[in-house]
């Protein structure tokens, strides 16, 4: 087991149909989740920096040899792949018409709008076509998938369950405040929350999301009721809410 930045980590359960699942990100909550509900082991493959595309070309080169080696040592029938980067479900692609197994691709929503992946729809078009079952969030998803005649079903993430008797309140009871949940895609207009701060002086607005991700104009000439907090985790995400 390798800590990140080469971060690739196991659980030690196997289903009777030897099952694995693997993302190519350092962690990614959605698909342990999924993971942990099929009794699967995931495989967390990636190196060098996240979400730094000038290393990119680098890094998947990489990570794709990284993914056959796994394959090839786990020899599984089926494979649950997340999507993007859509040159991880290729490598899975190739490692299935050799050996047989199946893939289910789950794709994340900005895989099929976002300006950094849209250039990809024909290969992920071509890969959903032969995945076993794509797994999607939403219904217009689902709809746009069996439009490429490919098959495709909605799972919604669930509810987390937290202890709720261990949060603390952390802001200032004479001050009312709002949490935006954000993660700075390009589907979430900060520019618009930070419109309405400046109509709302009154209220303090904490917007969360790792700012190393956001549009530099949006961090700017901000109004002072206006916090970004960056990425919480755990409690500190939960407190803040």
């Amino acid at each position: 087991m390798v800590s990140s930045p080469f971060a690739q980590k196991a659980s030690t359960s196997t289903t009777p149909n030897h099952v694995i699942a693997m993302v190519w990100a350092p962690d990614e909550n959605r698909t342990t989740m999924y993971a942990h509900f099929l009794r699967a082991p995931i495989f967390n493959i990636h190196y060098l920096l996240y979400k730094r595309p000038f290393v990119a070309p680098l890094k998947y080169i990489a990570q794709a040899f990284k993914t056959w080696w796994v394959l090839l040592q786990q020899r599984p029938k089926y494979i649950y792949i997340t999507n993007p980067p859509v040159f991880a479900p290729l490598c899975v692609f190739v490692y299935s018409k050799l050996s047989g197994a199946r893939y289910v691709m789950d794709t994340h929503s900005p895989a099929l709008f976002s300006r950094k992946w849209g250039w990809t729809l024909p290969l992920q078009r071509f890969l959903a076509k032969h995945a076993y079952v794509n797994v999607v969030d939403q219904v217009r998803f689902k709809e746009q998938f069996e439009s490429w005649g490919a098959k495709a079903i909605i799972l919604e993430k669930p509810p987390r369950d937290t202890d709720s008797e261990t949060f603390q309140y952390v802001g200032n009871p004479d001050e009312f405040s709002v949490a935006v949940v954000n993660t700075f895609a390009v589907d979430e207009p900060v520019d618009i929350i930070v419109e309405a701060a400046r109509r709302l002086p009154d209220v303090h607005f904490y917007i969360t999301g790792a700012t190393e991700r956001a549009n530099p104009d949006d961090l700017k000439d901000v109004p002072p009721n206006v916090t970004f907090t960056g990425y919480l985790k755990g409690k500190d995400y939960w407190n803040r809410l």
